[in-house]
């Protein structure tokens, strides 16, 4: 299931796209205006657009414009609905950063394959871009576990060494065992970054995030990565 944002200021077609798309098991939720639109995807970035390019105030192209400048949202998918076959309408849409276009008054099983179709295409954009990022991450964790091990190695063996000539009930044995014990945390840290199979964070601070080591060396789990499912239905 996907989250899919239309925009229209005609109620009628924000009522028979939404009976469609929901009855394709996605989630829909409407603006009947460009301003209220992009407000909405700023609250809560959908994974496709389905946009009116003739409104008043804010028109289809303005609100393409505004996603494709928006860092959180740049990477929507975009479906625009003209109201006319005007070639230089099409054009200008898809200049401006629409990936799709449909001609109103449109077939409304056209409009639902044009979105699973976006919707799939995403998802691979999303597993590549994933792909990208654990290939730099495995990369950086490589070189950290080998950086960081040879230093320790040599820490280890002179802890180790001068717990060996010093007496348990010597004060600074305790000393030397906690930096023993912290060095074998260290060790196990090191150990996981060689395991990592998969990025995955958490909050940090704020809207700092870092990495979740526990998370990123486990499989991925089914969900985890959103994908577009594609699905027929008869029209609501």
């Amino acid at each position: 299931m996907a989250k899919i944002l239309v925009i229209d200021d005609d109620p009628n077609v924000l009522r028979i796209v939404r009976a469609k798309l929901r009855s394709a098991c996605h989630e829909v939720v409407t603006a009947s205006g460009g301003r209220e639109g992009v407000r909405r995807m700023r609250e809560d970035v959908p994974d496709l657009l389905i946009t009116d390019v003739m409104m008043p105030e804010m028109d289809g192209f303005a609100v393409v414009e505004a996603v494709r400048g928006d860092e959180g949202l740049k990477r929507t998918p975009i479906i625009v609905l003209t109201a006319r076959d005007d070639v230089n309408e099409v054009i200008e849409g898809l200049e401006r950063g629409a990936d799709d276009y449909v001609v109103k008054p449109f077939n409304i099983q056209e409009l639902l394959a044009r979105v699973n179709a976006l919707l799939r295409m995403r998802d691979l954009q999303l597993r590549a871009l994933e792909a990208e990022r654990l290939k730099a991450l495995l990369e950086m964790a490589g070189t950290a576990a080998h950086e960081i091990n040879s230093p320790l190695t040599v820490i280890v063996g002179y802890v180790d060494l001068m717990m060996r000539k010093t007496k348990k009930k010597d004060p600074s044995y305790e000393f030397l065992t906690a930096i023993r014990n912290n060095a074998a945390r260290i060790s196990e840290i090191v150990e996981k970054f060689r395991m990592i199979r998969r990025y995955a964070s958490k909050t940090y601070w704020g809207d700092i995030k870092i990495l979740d080591l526990e998370r990123s060396t486990k499989e991925e789990r089914e969900g985890d990565v959103r994908g577009a499912r594609g699905g027929d239905g008869g029209a609501g």
